[in-house]
């Protein structure tokens, strides 16, 4: 800007320095043109560059395109979104099992506490916390019964009525008496099957038992 006016000035007073020495003593268009040509020459080349200086000033720099993908969502976004983690539900209580005995033997209730038992009969344990005896419900009857003259029933066990005498004649053989309760513990197949009763194992043939009525 100091430039253009000092240029400014000495176009001014060199102009003026010519009138007043009678070099422009006409007024002729000729004279107009030069004049103006001269200026023309000194101004122009000054004032393209303000031009351009204050254009680029004015010029608003555009934002860089963001390279995110429309709908772009950062992870702590996301996880605001979500819902809360629910706790989960408590387990559902596991059914109580369910402990079975059949009887061996007859039992004659001796006091009003105790239950009467026939051979055969199943009974639902309900206590079986005392050595000697045992609390359960026989059809629906509630009583206590000795443990010596049940056999206790798992899963899978199955409680036959013995219609023959069976005499053992080897070491892995039961002997069976007539209107015996034992419990098959598995069926070997090829007519023979494996139990307890009394507190003696072993093996019988499956055609001298029966299962006992529902």
């Amino acid at each position: 800007m100091c430039s253009l006016v000092v240029s400014c000035n000495t176009t001014i007073v060199w102009l003026c320095c010519n009138r007043a020495s009678g070099a422009c003593k006409s007024h002729s268009p000729f004279n107009l043109f030069w004049n103006l040509r001269v200026l023309c020459r000194f101004f122009l080349p000054m004032l393209a560059p303000m031009r351009t200086t204050s254009t680029s000033k004015n010029i608003r720099k555009l934002p860089e395109p963001s390279k995110k993908p429309v709908g772009y969502r950062s992870s702590s976004q996301l996880s605001q979104d979500l819902p809360p983690p629910t706790e989960p539900p408590p387990p559902l209580p596991s059914p109580r099992a369910t402990t079975t005995c059949v009887a061996l033997y007859s039992y004659q209730a001796s006091s009003s506490g105790d239950i009467d038992l026939l051979p055969g009969d199943i009974i639902e344990v309900t206590s079986s916390s005392g050595k000697e005896w045992w609390e359960g419900n026989l059809k629906g009857i509630n009583g206590f019964f000795p443990v010596t003259y049940v056999q206790s029933l798992k899963p899978g066990d199955k409680p036959l009525k013995v219609l023959y005498d069976f005499d053992a004649s080897t070491s892995d053989e039961m002997s069976l008496t007539v209107g015996q309760i034992v419990v098959m513990k598995a069926d070997l197949g090829d007519g023979w099957m494996k139990g307890v009763a009394a507190g003696c194992s072993g093996i019988f043939p499956s055609s001298y038992v029966e299962e006992l009525p529902q």
